[in-house]
């Protein structure tokens, strides 16, 4: 009897804990990313939104759907893996489209091979109890074929879908996340409900003049809060370490201290473009004030043409669109953001 009671609060005890563990799971808001993430890396700024992502703590990553834009290049799945392991998570990536999407209205249901990014993006809504949040830091393809094959899964199960594409206002510039597939950009600006607009740059390349997100970082200043897992992490990839097998054991190796100078904290290293990974925790309503980010979103009524040049048009879709609020501070709160969040406390 006694041990038949010993079994039956241990498993109540599991029980409780799973339940626990769910519940806080469930709290999170659940998230997409879709990237255009490679190993070795095409920038390595994608690096650095897929590890800003992971350190936002009200985001729970359903699947991180890799852009395969570049089909020349390898999909950055060790970088996921490496994250995984670093925060321990279980998030999955899955490949998306090869090719453009001929028309508003494609479906990509032809590219037979390569579905595995769409099918995943409508599974994660359909199975999710809450509503999803979307991030794109890539081509919109698979976001725009997902949402051809059932538009109103989008309206009844995303919150927000924020994209990172575009140029502000320069229309004779057309931006690269844009250039990888038009008709799916114009696709999207077009016809999908609860849109937050990003642009990469306000008056061409380069630039920034108040509605895009661009700004720059010295990695040294970024990194100055990262464990050795997370310069690791870093490391692997500013490095284009080739080693396909043991990405997860050289996590846990003392850091090369010749490549943390060379690459991270010496005086001739690069500053780093950035465009997203400062912008994600504001969607993290439950952590984060709005008021405390030197940007907002205002509503705004807008269109695509076929070649993606942006305008403003009262029959257009309803689109949150980005703003610089504080100019003169921007690029060093934007820095200063990403340090804290790297922050594993």
């Amino acid at each position: 009897m006694k041990n038949n009671i010993t079994l039956f609060v241990f498993i109540l005890s599991c029980s409780l804990f799973v339940s626990t563990g769910c519940q806080r799971k469930t709290d999170k808001t659940p998230v997409i990313l879709i990237s255009d993430l490679y190993h070795p890396h095409q920038d390595a700024d994608d690096h650095f939104d897929l590890a800003a992502m992971y350190s936002v703590k009200g985001f729970d990553i359903r699947a991180v759907i890799i852009d395969y834009a570049m089909t020349e290049k390898n999909p950055g799945i060790i970088p996921v893996r490496q994250l995984n392991h670093i925060y321990e998570r279980n998030a999955g990536a899955f490949r998306g489209l090869k090719e453009k999407l001929k028309y508003p209205s494609d479906k990509a249901l032809d590219q037979k091979e390569f579905q595995d990014g769409c099918e995943k993006i409508l599974d994660v809504l359909r199975e999710s109890e809450k509503k999803v949040l979307i991030f794109s830091v890539g081509s919109l393809r698979d976001l725009a074929a997902a949402f051809n094959r059932d538009s109103l899964l989008f309206s009844e199960k995303v919150s927000k879908v924020v994209i990172f594409a575009g140029e502000a206002s320069d229309s004779t510039f057309t931006e690269y996340n844009v250039g990888l597939d038009t008709t799916a950009y114009a696709r999207v600006m077009n016809s999908m409900p609860n849109l937050y607009w990003v642009p990469c740059f306000d008056g061409g390349l380069w630039e920034n003049n108040g509605k895009g997100s661009f700004w720059r970082g010295n990695h040294r200043e970024l990194l100055k809060n990262a464990t050795s897992l997370q310069l690791n992490y870093f490391l692997y990839c500013l490095t284009n370490n080739p080693d396909s097998t043991n990405y997860i054991s050289f996590l846990e190796e003392p850091v090369n201290q010749t490549d943390y100078k060379n690459f991270i904290s010496g005086d001739s290293v690069p500053e780093r473009s950035l465009w997203s990974c400062s912008v994600f925790p504001y969607f993290d309503i439950e952590n984060y004030e709005a008021s405390s980010f030197p940007f907002a979103f205002f509503a705004d009524t807008l269109i695509s043409d076929k070649k993606g040049n942006i305008s403003k048009n009262s029959a257009g879709n309803i689109i949150m669109t980005f703003k610089v609020t504080d100019p003169e501070n921007y690029a060093k709160q934007m820095n200063s953001i990403f340090t804290e969040l790297i922050r594993m406390k």
